[in-house]
């Protein structure tokens, strides 16, 4: 299915965040009102060892999702973060059931939950992945009118507060284990209303000296 074109929304509908070791994660969102949307889902993974956990799957209200795009980085000493966004097309109205299952346990998972109202398309126009030292997309593609949602994760040396260009920050907040000794910041953030182009930039930047990014565009 697809919904008419009624001019696109976007919606930010939370963070959710488990320091739980288990693994699959997970967590309950209000979606709001029943009727066609996308559920857009960011997960976040912090893993203490020099290396991430990858995702596995998104189930969004009973069924999984499409991923779309996800990456990661570590500091190659010990600590790995690892993000990704996922959707779904759903007609279901109030609380539903996210699940996050990642390829093994990890030491931190959060999630950003979204919706699209409005869209012309149910499958993503494109999506990019960068890593590094305050990593920069600069090749996503974007239709005229159409929306990005952009997630990203980052690790030691220092976690300082994500800032995003290129999309609107929605939420940002440093993670940390359950026993305090290691820290991811995580972030998301969108726009919308978007001209066409091949070329559009999407950057998080942060203290941080390890993080990863990944952005996707709908229309």
């Amino acid at each position: 299915m697809a919904a008419a074109a009624a001019g696109l929304t976007v919606t930010f509908i939370g963070t959710f965040t488990d320091n739980i070791t288990t693994d699959p994660h997970t967590f309950t969102a209000n979606v709001g009102a029943a009727g066609n949307k996308i559920v857009v889902v960011c997960p976040h993974s912090l893993r203490n060892a020099a290396a991430q956990r990858t995702i596995v799957s998104v189930s969004i209200d009973g069924t999984n999702g499409t991923i779309a795009g996800q990456v990661g980085i570590n500091d190659g000493v010990n600590e790995g973060t690892q993000t990704g966004i996922a959707y779904r097309e759903i007609t279901t109205g109030g609380v539903i059931t996210i699940i996050d299952d990642w390829s093994a346990v990890h030491s931190f998972s959060a999630a950003d939950v979204y919706t699209i109202t409005g869209y012309t398309s149910n499958t993503h126009v494109d999506v990019k992945t960068a890593t590094g030292n305050d990593p920069t997309i600069s090749t996503l593609t974007v239709s005229a009118g159409g929306c990005v949602i952009a997630s990203a994760s980052g690790v030691e040396p220092a976690t300082g507060a994500f800032t995003f260009s290129g999309a609107t920050l929605d939420h940002e907040q440093q993670c940390d284990s359950a026993n305090g000794i290691v820290h991811m910041r995580e972030g998301c953030g969108h726009a919308t209303g978007l001209s066409a182009t091949s070329t559009y930039n999407v950057q998080a930047t942060s203290s941080a000296g390890f993080e990863a990014l990944v952005a996707v565009s709908f229309v």
